[in-house]
């Protein structure tokens, strides 16, 4: 599963969602690591995020409107996300780079 374009959506839906502010502050950094799914309609993904400050702003205040929509974009019925702190490579963060600038 290419989880970019899948990304590239959700990050579009939620910025929808919420002000300007926080989408800038707390979710253009996040960055998703890998996914697995079951067969039955569930998965887990991992989601990279810049600061241990956002993996905990994201997990216990927007984990349920980020879970939502890229459940929605994923078209699986439920999803887990797991968010962590930690580097990612710089084609991934660039090629992310252009998201909610404009």
């Amino acid at each position: 599963m290419d989880l970019l374009p899948i990304w590239h959506q959700a990050l579009a839906e939620i910025e929808m969602q919420m002000t300007r502010a926080t989408f800038q502050t707390w979710v253009i950094g996040l960055v998703p690591e890998g996914v697995e799914c079951d067969g039955e309609g569930c998965c887990r993904m991992v989601v990279n995020c810049p600061s241990a400050y956002v993996m905990d702003w994201c997990a216990n205040r927007l984990d349920v409107v980020i879970r939502r929509t890229v459940a929605g974009v994923m078209g699986v019925d439920a999803l887990e996300i797991e968010y962590v702190v930690q580097q990612y490579s710089k084609e991934i963060t660039d090629e992310l780079g252009t998201i909610g600038q404009g």
